[in-house]
């Protein structure tokens, strides 16, 4: 590598208390910087329905789409 480069990373872990955010910097040496770190929580009728979701171990086509495109909002 021969610039700097900057990469976010987005996830939530299986406590489903909110998406984490992190910014980090690679240096062309190979250096790692964490540049800034948030929590985003999570709402809590969406985390209710993955929760219910999760707990079924079941769901229906139409619930899936929803909760992924309501997840993926929440990330965006």
């Amino acid at each position: 590598m021969t610039e700097t480069e900057r990469y976010v990373g987005l996830m939530s872990g299986t406590s489903l208390d909110g998406v984490d955010a992190v910014l980090v910097r690679f240096g062309p040496e190979g250096g790692l910087a964490l540049e800034a770190a948030r929590t985003l929580p999570m709402p809590g009728p969406l985390r209710a329905a993955l929760e219910r979701a999760i707990g079924e171990g079941r769901i229906a086509l139409a619930e899936l789409g929803r909760l992924d495109a309501e997840l993926g909002a929440l990330f965006a």
